[in-house]
């Protein structure tokens, strides 16, 4: 919604409330003291959480003299609204996307997101057991315009923060769709970005089904591993550089201590051993990233792990 002007936003707002079943009351309350700049201005405005705040059936049980309240809360704790859309509005292809999207960050080319979004589609399309068609991709992007994804040219992202936290949550409260991601991803990236989450405050739940469950998890590190980094592209006019076009080597191995580390995973510790001489290949042509150097050598100190201070 960044892309859209305070008039944009002004006419989005003024049409789902001209043409709304909301009482005079509720819009009044609007309009008092200029409320609705407050809304248009409010960092998570977005048509889908307007379209919901304009409907009487789902305000009904608020006074009109709590109306602002109302809106207030609906806007700066979103996530409700994200799980009513997710789950009872979309499609499931349009599911496969969001998700797909998520494991990639939030924000990838149309070019990236499509081969993602193809293998995890046809994976849940398996195992729920029910159709695709060839329309799938684009009528899915054309129902998520506007309501949980934007566009700027060939990429697309989350329409605002909200979104990627409601994800984090999904991925807490629905181990299904983590699994679902885990046997289909195809980068580190993936990788990394499931890792943070499992690291973070919000991930406990995630955290703990992979250390009760590992397998998928480390199968999913082993195929990162074997994504390339970097792909050689050649210049306008002439010669040929690299573009990353995946998480680089250092950082990976920064990545496989901390999960070796932390669950204590030989399986783990056997791919970091393997992959540190790659790293150092990619040293000799490559500034290293002096960093994540330290943190490594940081990290492998501080363990109590008898396991990975054997490797050191």
């Amino acid at each position: 919604m960044k892309n859209y002007s305070l008039l944009d936003r002004a006419r989005i707002l003024y049409n789902h409330i001209f043409f709304s079943d909301l009482s005079r009351g509720y819009k009044r309350s609007l309009l008092e003291d200029r409320f609705y700049l407050e809304v248009l201005k409010h960092r998570n405005f977005n048509p889908r959480l307007i379209e919901w705040l304009s409907k009487m059936s789902n305000v009904r049980s608020v006074e009109p003299s709590k109306y602002r309240l109302e809106v207030l809360r609906v806007l700066d704790n979103p996530e409700q609204l994200w799980q009513i859309a997710f789950e009872q509005q979309i499609s499931e292809s349009s599911r496969s996307v969001l998700l797909a999207l998520y494991a990639l960050s939030g924000v990838a080319s149309l070019e990236r997101l499509e081969p993602r979004w193809k293998r995890l589609h046809a994976h849940r399309a398996k195992k729920y057991n029910w159709q695709t068609s060839a329309e799938d991709w684009k009528r899915s992007l054309k129902e998520l315009e506007g309501g949980f994804l934007a566009y700027d040219e060939f990429s697309a992202t989350f329409v605002n923060p909200s979104v990627k936290d409601f994800f984090d949550s999904v991925m807490n409260t629905h181990v299904e769709h983590l699994e679902d991601l885990l046997v289909t991803s195809g980068s580190f990236a993936e990788v990394r970005n499931l890792w943070s989450l499992m690291m973070s405050d919000k991930g406990g739940t995630a955290l703990g089904f992979i250390s009760r469950s590992p397998t998928k998890f480390f199968s999913m590190v082993k195929r990162g591993l074997s994504s390339p980094a970097l792909r050689r592209i050649a210049f306008p006019g002439g010669g040929y550089g690299e573009r990353e076009i995946d998480t680089t080597p250092d950082a990976r191995v920064a990545t496989l201590v901390s999960v070796a580390v932390r669950l204590e995973a030989r399986p783990i510790l056997d791919m970091l051993e393997e992959y540190v001489s790659r790293l150092v290949e990619y040293w000799k042509t490559h500034q290293p990233d002096f960093d994540v150097a330290t943190d490594i050598l940081r990290a492998l100190d501080t363990t109590t792990w008898l396991g990975a201070r054997g490797k050191k």
